[in-house]
């Protein structure tokens, strides 16, 4: 079966999107439980998870959240951010198939 551009450029941005807030989401747990960040997996979590948060640097102090406050407010900001930006994708790519169509 072969597929659209469009549906290839949808399961794209779903994909990036779903990645994105499910490693932003386990690093939020593992901050909250204070997980050993020396821990294999966890510390592969961190290190793309602060990937995906460069963008939102300045926003937040990403890395100095308050004492006695282990809730990373940058990592909550960032999945919002990509769950906002993946819905104005698929908005704009909705749009641009039903142009394409006339």
């Amino acid at each position: 079966m072969k597929y659209s551009r469009a549906q290839i450029a949808e399961w794209a941005i779903d994909g990036f999107v779903t990645l994105a807030s499910v490693l932003l989401v386990l690093r939020v747990a593992f901050e909250l439980v204070a997980a050993d960040r020396n821990a294999t997996f966890i510390h592969w979590v961190y290190v793309v998870s602060t990937t995906l948060m460069t963008p939102f640097r300045e926003v937040f102090a990403v890395n100095a959240p308050a004492i006695g406050h282990p809730l990373d407010v940058a990592a909550l900001f960032a999945i919002v951010a990509y769950l906002v930006g993946g819905y104005v994708f698929h908005g704009i790519r909705g749009w641009a198939t039903r142009l394409a169509r006339r």
